[in-house]
């Protein structure tokens, strides 16, 4: 751990520090503009915490996609050393470990408020089992050398959840949108894109199975890098199985309308009687 203190000291702050504005930005967003507060107001409190939460995503996911893979595609087949890319040979804190390093810490922030979240209102365990996950296979990296291998791993899985952001989107239209052909093409884009993603993201672990040192194959690195990325592979693949349930559901599924105070009317003729009637013209 002593390698990686002066990266983690600059990128624990930055990221925190960016996830904080970024959902601040969110928060204001959701109370302000209109048409998008409207929409929120007409969902019930666990609907709005989860769809706060995706907003989140999309806006984190959105903002970092393109230089996220930038970034890997510069670094994943350069062999430098552990010191190299965690920036403690030199101490530059524009080093890719570093900013790397900052993206995956914003995205285990992320992961500790929704499994907060989702572990008391509206609770999932396959989406808490894939945070444990992230977290094994963070934490081994960090802890266990650290291994470039275990950090390969890491960049390569986390960077697959960030192109997850089409489905994030349509999970966010498919609260808010009363449009069934919009969430669906969301959801069809998305799956296209995830299942691409996923091709690519398989081949790569596979090429770090193959080209990694004989040395390194018996040691802890190695077996928990093979026993996470199997498993985390295997909570992706069976995300496919989510959507299209999702993609079913949505020509049943409408936004429903805040039921509309009742209105009481004295019944002409007595003074003594009332009748609560209600509001029947909204649909």
């Amino acid at each position: 751990m002593r390698t990686l203190g002066y990266s983690i000291l600059v990128w624990m702050p930055v990221a925190g520090g960016a996830v904080f504005l970024l959902a601040a930005a969110v928060s204001i967003a959701i109370v302000t503009l209109p048409g998008l507060r409207a929409h929120f107001i007409s969902l019930d409190l666990e609907q709005r915490l989860v769809s706060g939460q995706h907003a989140l995503f999309v806006v984190v996911f959105g903002l970092q996609i393109v230089p996220y893979t930038v970034l890997f595609a510069k670094f994943f087949f350069e062999r430098w050393s552990t010191e190299y890319f965690t920036g403690v040979d030199d101490g530059l804190i524009n080093e890719p470990g570093v900013i790397m390093g900052a993206l995956v810490t914003s995205h285990a922030f992320m992961y500790c408020a929704e499994g907060g979240l989702r572990a008391t209102v509206k609770p999932s365990r396959l989406l808490l089992v894939h945070h444990a996950l992230f977290f094994v296979l963070m934490a081994s990296s960090l802890w266990t050398g650290p291994s470039l291998l275990m950090v390969k791993a890491t960049i390569v899985l986390d960077l697959g959840a960030v192109h997850e952001l089409p489905l994030y989107i349509a999970l966010l239209l498919y609260r808010l949108s009363s449009s069934t052909r919009l969430v669906r093409a969301w959801l069809v884009a998305g799956m296209v894109w995830y299942g691409f993603t996923r091709v690519v993201q398989t081949g790569l672990l596979i090429w770090l199975l193959i080209t990694v040192d004989a040395r390194l194959r018996p040691t802890t690195p190695f077996v928990i890098f093979v026993i996470v990325a199997a498993a985390l592979s295997g909570v992706q693949a069976y995300t496919f199985k989510i959507y299209g349930g999702m993609y079913k559901r949505a020509p049943c599924r409408k936004i429903k309308a805040r039921p509309a105070p009742s209105q009481t009317r004295e019944v002409p003729g007595s003074a003594d009687v009332s009748v609560a009637i209600k509001d029947v013209s909204v649909a």
